[in-house]
């Protein structure tokens, strides 16, 4: 298909390139407002995505010694690490075909915005799904022993603070963050009347609750009641192409095309705990791809 010179089903001039960019500029800023998955995902990510994948690298503890070690030794510890390979290996598109008597009654521009909220909604849902799904994959399920709401978020969140291994020693509560489903924040308020600090949706994040982070999700895995874990604990590059409206051979239509790569692997599996059954992880292979839930050693 031969691209279309200067838009030419839509209304002409020089602006209707800027006008493209500003749609795709607004649909890169939905997303990174609305998906809660941008929120808590690791963004400490080197490499190019452009080359298909991108590392992320774990760290073990320091350990303090005696002072005067380094220099009686010549040398101080060498720094450790467990690189994570994290793969680009989900690839999208949205693709709309737009005939010329509504381009002509809008233009391009202007479909491309009504299209524009409804493209970055499909991203968000794809992408929290499967941000969701392969922190419930690589984490632990855990049981809670209180009979209220709130009494078992505490356990859940207490159970990542006491963690401790050789890469972390304990978590600090400001660095935790919970994602209910519907069902749970809607007990939450029934036992405090109300989410503390009002409801304030930016990444679905609704305030704190007893020092930690609380975010309400629809797409946690289906039986998952709340996901619990350290910022970052999740890698999830994504790579979005801009919008391109694109002439189709032998019609009087265009074609709207978004295409968009992106990977979702667990970096600290130890710090992602989570309370339910689910009762189907594979449910979205389909629209996902194969989620990347390994620890990754660079392999």
């Amino acid at each position: 298909m031969a691209r279309t010179q200067a838009l030419n089903i839509t209304l002409a001039g020089s602006t209707d390139k800027e006008q493209l960019a500003e749609i795709y500029g607004a649909v890169i800023d939905n997303i990174n407002l609305n998906a809660v998955s941008t929120a808590l995902k690791n963004k400490n990510l080197s490499g190019d995505p452009e080359a298909g994948s991108v590392e992320v690298k774990r760290f073990t503890n320091s350990e303090a010694k005696e002072y005067g070690t380094a220099r009686s030794g010549g040398k101080g510890d060498g720094l450790k690490a467990k690189p994570i390979t994290v793969n680009l290996n989900t690839h999208k598109e949205i693709v709309e075909e737009i005939e010329e008597f509504d381009a002509k009654k809008y233009g391009i521009p202007g479909m491309l915005a009504k299209r524009a909220a409804n493209h970055s909604d499909t991203m968000i849902r794809d992408l929290d799904t499967a941000f969701f799904v392969t922190a419930v994959a690589a984490g632990t399920e855990f049981t809670p022993t209180k009979t209220k709401i709130v009494q078992q978020l505490e356990e859940l969140v207490t159970a990542i603070e006491e963690t401790k291994n050789e890469y972390v020693n304990g978590v600090d509560r400001e660095d935790i963050a919970v994602t209910v489903s519907p069902s749970m924040a809607s007990d939450i308020r029934n036992e405090l009347d109300e989410l503390p600090n009002g409801m304030t949706y930016t990444n679905g994040i609704v305030g704190k609750l007893h020092g930690f982070d609380v975010y309400v999700s629809g797409r946690l895995p289906s039986g998952v009641k709340c996901v619990a874990m350290r910022y970052d604990s999740i890698a999830q590059p994504c790579m979005v192409s801009k919008y391109d409206p694109e002439k189709i051979n032998l019609s009087k239509a265009t074609a709207v095309e978004l295409f968009y790569d992106y990977g979702t692997k667990a970096v600290t599996e130890d710090l992602i705990k989570y309370i339910g059954k689910p009762t189907d992880t594979t449910s979205t292979t389909s629209t996902t791809g194969q989620a990347d839930t390994g620890s990754g050693n660079g392999e």
